[in-house]
């Protein structure tokens, strides 16, 4: 679920993604028997259903890889729209915590892991090398040395980091 959006899935595209050899009705009710068995273990408010959507509740439910493409998101946007750039330092450091590399690594054998893993990991260094350059304009090159350090470790192989 985490993959395909975490707030807002259709039901019946999600069903169909995790048990692609079932039929429409088999899939749906699978579906439901595991949000059943979800609720049972994260609470009944956790996972909302609605008009044949799903997610989960923001109000109970934590997800960093939501809270990842968050930040990334902010600091790609400020620098784009030249604003907002006292908030960016935070927004790095608390993005640098919360991302520890690629999103379920030995889980790659999956696609949708693997879409959803390469996709985060893309829009982070993306948003590190925004503010790495940004920085780095700004003539503040130790700060941006030390995170373009970090992004290499994220990144040991892309040569656009060296």
């Amino acid at each position: 679920m985490l993959s395909f959006g975490i707030w807002r899935i259709s039901q019946s595209h999600l069903a169909e993604k995790i048990w692609p050899d079932a039929d429409g009705a088999e899939s749906l009710q699978s579906l439901h028997t595991t949000v059943h068995r979800l609720r049972r273990l994260l609470g009944t408010k956790s996972i909302l259903v609605k008009d044949g959507y799903i997610g989960l509740n923001p109000n109970t439910v934590w997800v960093d890889a939501g809270l990842v493409k968050y930040y990334s998101s902010r600091i790609e946007r400020s620098i784009h729209n030249k604003q907002d750039f006292q908030n960016q330092s935070k927004r790095v450091d608390s993005l640098l915590n919360l991302y520890a590399g690629k999103f379920l690594e030995n889980e790659l054998d999956d696609v949708w892991c693997f879409q959803y893993s390469k996709e985060m990991h893309n829009k982070v260094l993306n948003g590190l090398n925004l503010y790495a350059s940004y920085i780095g304009d700004k003539l503040q090159y130790d700060e941006a040395l030390v995170l373009l350090k970090k992004i290499c470790q994220l990144d040991i192989l892309n040569e656009r980091n060296y």
